[in-house]
């Protein structure tokens, strides 16, 4: 399943994953402009971002409201028994590939809400296998994965499109890993979640830019 990004200026970045993460992103997607897209091919949502996207929050938003409205139907026809067997021998299932994106949307909910009411955030890093197994997603029906894991995430592109501009370099420390702003916090968020669905094959492979991650 093709998903498309639809916009892709990302700011320039200090570390060198992300400045390769938008080189990636800016030879896949030439950079977009209001006036560089037809309104035939965006939803009213997506205009309405395009037209106020100050920020790279406002980028992401977008980005991410869009890729979960694409990716739910086609996670939607997987049958019960399709969802929990592992895509490869030894590897998660689709349950528990989307019961893990579910945790890091909780863990990052906080991360962007107390950096902005601190000024910074500092915390640990989370255990995602034992994330995983506590929470026991490969036995959660599939139907309650799939409605947490899609409006959860669309309350978080609510929430980016919510953070002012000047936001952007609030400085985030997680666990050991050196401090980031929070602007590239967000950005390491989405890139993490098509990471995984790549992984089960929601997403083709080359239709966004390589993810390692930072922490």
């Amino acid at each position: 399943m093709g998903v498309s990004l639809i916009l892709t200026h990302m700011p320039e970045k200090s570390s060198q994953h992300f400045h390769h993460s938008r080189s990636c992103i800016h030879r896949q997607y030439p950079s977009l402009t209001t006036s560089g897209i037809g309104d035939n091919v965006l939803t009213p949502f997506e205009r309405g971002i395009m037209q106020t996207a100050d920020n790279v929050f406002r980028i992401l938003a977008a980005n991410l409201h869009t890729i979960v409205e694409q990716v739910e139907p086609t996670l939607r026809n997987l049958t019960e028994e399709q969802a929990a067997a592992p895509v490869t021998p030894g590897n998660w299932s689709p349950k528990q590939c989307i019961g893990h994106l579910i945790d890091s949307a909780c863990n990052n909910h906080a991360r962007f809400v107390r950096a902005q009411l601190e000024g910074s955030f500092s915390g640990s890093s989370y255990d995602g296998d034992g994330w995983v197994r506590i929470g026991n997603s490969q036995s959660a029906p599939w139907p309650l994965l799939i409605d947490l894991w899609s409006t959860y995430n669309l309350y978080l592109a609510h929430i980016f499109r919510h953070i002012p501009a000047d936001a952007a370099e609030l400085q985030c420390t997680i666990g050991n890993a050196p401090a980031i702003p929070l602007s590239h916090l967000a950005e390491e968020y989405f890139l993490h979640l098509v990471h995984h669905l790549v992984g089960i094959g929601i997403v083709e492979e080359d239709t966004y830019p390589p993810y390692q991650p930072l922490f």
